[in-house]
């Protein structure tokens, strides 16, 4: 439990100890909406902070490969499925922050040879997940009785992966990824906020 900014020291130790042959880095920090009231803290997280152990890597021997763990997001919002060689187009602090971490990783493949290969997953869902999140949020309502508000009336549209797939799509980049390639996950089924938790309703047997 190290923070990327207080603790950065640290985790480099921890690594160059550990000398791990495969990194996958989820670290980061989150929250979309939540990037706009302080950008400054987000790029300094997610584009600081990730260059400096990014930095610290290169030349490792005992690293194979360096899976970063990115997201969508990075391409704003579009309409139809896109593959992973569409623009980028991000649209808020916590995307610009993903995007030019991503592109700083791909720099350093180029010009030093880093091991880094990188996977972007649809909405992550599964056992353990802040409860927060849509898909906990929506059971735990429904268990207490509790109204949900759903913002702007549900009307966005996402797409969902279970965890046991996001850790089988990881997997599929450490055996077969190639090294400075990007790699999207997500099935090809959408649903509206609404609909979700209309769904949900419906498994557990209550009006929506």
């Amino acid at each position: 439990q190290l923070d990327l900014n207080n603790h950065i020291n640290e985790i480099l130790d921890v690594i160059d100890s550990f000398k791990p042959d495969f990194i996958i880095d989820f670290a980061g920090q989150g929250m979309v909406a939540e990037s706009w009231e302080n950008p400054h803290q987000w790029y300094q997280t997610n584009i600081v902070s990730k260059s400096k152990i990014h930095r610290f890597l290169i030349g490792k021997t005992y690293l194979k490969k360096y899976i970063r763990i990115s997201t969508p997001e990075v391409y704003g919002s579009n309409d139809d499925l896109i593959d992973e060689s569409f623009p980028m187009n991000p649209s808020t602090p916590y995307a610009i922050s993903h995007m030019a971490t991503d592109l700083s990783i791909l720099s350093l493949k180029k010009n030093f040879s880093f091991p880094a290969s990188i996977g972007r997953f649809a909405n992550f869902y599964g056992p353990h997940q802040q409860l927060y999140r849509i898909v906990p949020k929506t059971i735990i309502s429904i268990l207490n009785d509790d109204i949900l508000d759903l913002h702007g009336g549900g009307k966005s549209v996402r797409a969902f992966i279970h965890s046991e797939d996001v850790s089988r799509g990881i997997m599929s980049i450490i055996k077969d990824g190639n090294l400075g390639e990007a790699y999207h996950f997500s099935p090809n089924d959408f649903y509206s906020i609404k609909e979700l938790v209309m769904l949900i309703c419906d498994e557990l047997g209550v009006d929506f």
